[in-house]
């Protein structure tokens, strides 16, 4: 059935685009090529693995001429290197997606390549007035802070994975009413592979030049979530924070419940630099002490996960050292841990429509009864079009 569906839909994707333009509606079309080098190392004398990554990414937006809107947008990644070829599960794992409907799949597949492509976003919107609908695989964020998001239970994703600035997409309906300039009721639900479904409502105001937002929620038809969250300022710095309290359906009577908590500062300098802290404090988490850090790289599947251990510091700094170079420096401790991660970069615009930078990512963690080293580095070349 999901197979039909997914058939269906892209049938109607590709339908969209030989609709010819009239007043009041057309195509928007754009997107980019990258071409990512990574070099991979873990503890000293380990040696490093090298990696390939092609990603070409396709947005189509279409806008009716009426009430009237679709998206299709789909990435494509191409690699090839020894971490394709030393990992045997790696086809397996990307072939397919978390969500109702499966949109991923791989092209092509040998020992040292791997071809796949997913259309993340694939929906039908409506817009009368302060109404909005949206059916369909979509990016619904209720978060507020910069690295985690405990009121975003739709959307979780890696702050690590520098890459896909566009994030992943839920199969979702969502109902939006806006009641002011600022504020709005909206209601949402998403089913996920599993055909598991998470709800929630969400309620959004300003008061007192804050914007405030109040959640509750069913997380994956297992957890009641009650949050909330903040976006203002204080004596010229940015503060933006979140709650959510997460809680088994069955045995609401007991104790076992998660609370997760972000909140954050961040400044905007005279000289250009751009500076801000973040924590996030779990109430209970397993950590990695059953398990590779590694494996905590390529994010979480659901926001419970959220935390590696009970309390996380966040720091990061920005700064155009000219037109067309920026530069910034982020770091995570992780105190339980006697962890860190640490992330330097460097971009430089080398034409109007083309980027090259420089990451890096080095991790450090006791788990497992070890210390868990993980360092990696990263160019990449980037034409918009």
């Amino acid at each position: 059935m999901r197979r039909l569906v997914h058939r269906c839909l892209m049938l109607l994707a590709v339908l969209m685009a030989f609709v010819p333009p009239s007043r009041g509606q057309g195509l928007l079309f754009d997107g980019y090529l990258t071409h990512l080098q990574a070099a991979i190392g873990g503890a000293p004398g380990s040696g490093l693995l090298t990696d390939n990554l092609i990603h070409n990414r396709l947005n189509l937006n279409w806008y009716g001429e009426g009430a009237f809107s679709a998206s299709l947008q789909v990435r494509t990644r191409l690699l090839w290197g020894e971490r394709v070829r030393l990992t045997p599960g790696i086809g397996p794992q990307m072939d397919g997606d978390n969500g109702w409907a499966d949109l991923t799949t791989n092209l092509a597949r040998q020992d040292a390549y791997l071809l796949n492509t997913t259309a993340d976003r694939l929906w039908l919107g409506y817009t009368q007035g302060p109404f909005e609908a949206t059916l369909g695989r979509q990016r619904g964020n209720w978060g507020v802070s910069y690295v985690w998001n405990p009121n975003d239970i739709f959307n979780v994703y890696s702050f690590f994975d520098f890459d896909y600035v566009e994030r992943p997409g839920s199969d979702a309906l969502r109902l939006r009413y806006n009641t002011g300039m600022a504020s709005s009721v909206e209601l949402a639900a998403k089913l996920d592979s599993a055909g598991r479904l998470t709800s929630g409502l969400l309620t959004r105001l300003n008061r007192w030049n804050y914007d405030f937002q109040l959640l509750l929620g069913l997380l994956d038809e297992r957890d009641w979530v009650l949050g909330g969250g903040w976006a203002g300022g204080i004596g010229g710095y940015g503060f933006k924070g979140e709650l959510s309290y997460f809680h088994p359906r069955e045995g609401l009577a007991d104790t076992t419940g998660l609370f997760l908590g972000s909140i954050s500062l961040d400044y905007n300098f005279s000289s250009g630099l751009f500076a801000q802290v973040e924590a996030l404090v779990a109430s209970s988490t397993g950590g990695v002490e059953g398990q590779a850090f590694s494996a905590f790289y390529s994010g979480p599947l659901s926001v419970k996960s959220l935390a590696f251990a009970p309390l996380s510091l966040f720091g990061q700094v920005s700064y155009p050292i000219s037109p067309i170079l920026n530069a910034s420096f982020s770091g995570i401790y992780y105190p339980k841990l006697k962890g860190y991660f640490v992330g330097p970069s460097l971009s430089v615009s080398v034409a109007q429509t083309v980027d090259f930078s420089l990451f890096a990512q080095f991790f450090k963690a006791q788990a497992m009864g070890s210390t868990q080293r993980l360092n990696m580095a990263f160019a990449r070349l980037k034409w918009s079009f």
